[in-house]
């Protein structure tokens, strides 16, 4: 978040009230999720000119509502990250909208930069870059999972989901990229995303591309990464589809569609049907398949792996698609996402 600067807004007026640059969004705000953590760092601010930043709440079932700022103006200034706790307890119950905004606190030529590396809700404080803390889900050993998690996660609303970007390119294209695919419902702007042990790539022409390490790192209960969402199941949205593919004609990519309820407990899906040019079982609830088609201009050929979720109607389900390292041959295995949908 950086002040505006131009020539225009150096005529700006000081302002400790009204943010000059802010981020929102809206959240559930529960037991399992009240202490929200921003971990931040500054650019061009020191003790004597900090940045000014702060937080603010819109109760949307107040009978007026208005932004209320949690606590004070608050300062900072260091390159160095520090973790932030924000107590929204008092809104415990009741979805909100949530903005962290950086204040002008003089007029004329004032440049600050506020870095925020991580907004995480838990609770309890987060500090540095680890894992949200909370009580594991029992048959999930090592995915970082937590039973907050599970019940803290806002449903989802939408049902279409594009793994395809608007924008290609290379890492200097990252934030264009990122700002497109809001635009789009692309699934990282959708879903949250947890990589495990390995990193994906942003940009194939063939859509968003999870993947295994290629070293011996077997394991059909552990993900490499794997991203998840909650839906609220029933009639007329109780079938999932993801459609595709792979980059292999030998070595199968190995993954896995996990359905949690929110006691925690969960099950490991079967596809109802699928369209790949190889599919069968694989141990542990895993599926491996190959299937070498598809593409931005071929969008019908890809594999459709179809999920039936009718088991669930009248129930909020986290949903979660894994990428495994099923078996050792020095590849790293592939998981296109082409898209998701619900109907």
């Amino acid at each position: 978040l950086r002040i505006r600067n131009s020539e225009d807004d150096r005529k700006n007026p000081a302002d400790l009230e009204m943010f000059d640059s802010f981020v929102f969004g809206s959240k559930l705000i529960t037991e399992d999720n009240y202490m929200m953590t921003l971990q931040i760092r500054t650019h061009s601010a020191d003790e004597a000119a900090p940045a000014y930043y702060g937080v603010q709440v819109v109760d949307l079932t107040a009978a007026d509502p208005k932004a209320e700022m949690v606590g004070d103006v608050r300062t900072y200034a260091s390159e160095n990250y520090t973790s932030v706790p924000v107590d929204l307890s008092k809104y415990i119950g009741k979805e909100v909208i949530i903005a962290i905004g950086t204040f002008r606190a003089q007029t004329g030529d004032y440049w600050k930069q506020l870095v925020l590396r991580r907004i995480a809700f838990a609770k309890e404080v987060v500090e540095g870059w680890g894992w949200l803390p909370g009580t594991a889900v029992e048959e999930l050993d090592g995915w970082k999972m937590t039973q907050e998690m599970v019940r803290s996660t806002m449903p989802q609303v939408k049902s279409q989901f594009t793994g395809m970007s608007p924008i290609g390119g290379s890492r200097d294209n990252y934030v264009d990229a990122y700002r497109a695919w809001r635009e789009v419902d692309h699934v990282c702007a959708e879903w949250s995303y947890m990589p495990l042990s390995k990193d994906p790539e942003v940009f194939p022409s063939e859509g968003y591309l999870i993947k295994t390490r290629g070293g011996n790192n077997v394991s059909t209960t552990v993900p490499e990464s794997y991203f998840y969402a909650k839906f609220s199941i029933a009639s007329g949205r109780n079938k999932m589809t993801l459609k595709t593919r792979n980059f292999s004609g030998t070595n199968a990519p190995f993954f896995k569609v996990t359905a949690i309820r929110m006691d925690g407990t969960l099950m490991h899906l079967a596809p109802a049907s699928n369209t790949a040019q190889f599919a069968e079982a694989a141990a542990d609830g895993c599926w491996k398949f190959i299937h070498e088609a598809g593409g931005k201009g071929d969008p019908e050929g890809y594999a459709d792996f179809v999920y039936d979720l009718s088991q669930f109607n009248g129930e909020d389900v986290m949903l979660t698609i894994g990428i495994f390292k099923g078996e050792e041959n020095g590849d790293e295995n592939k998981l296109v996402l082409r898209s998701i949908t619900m109907e």
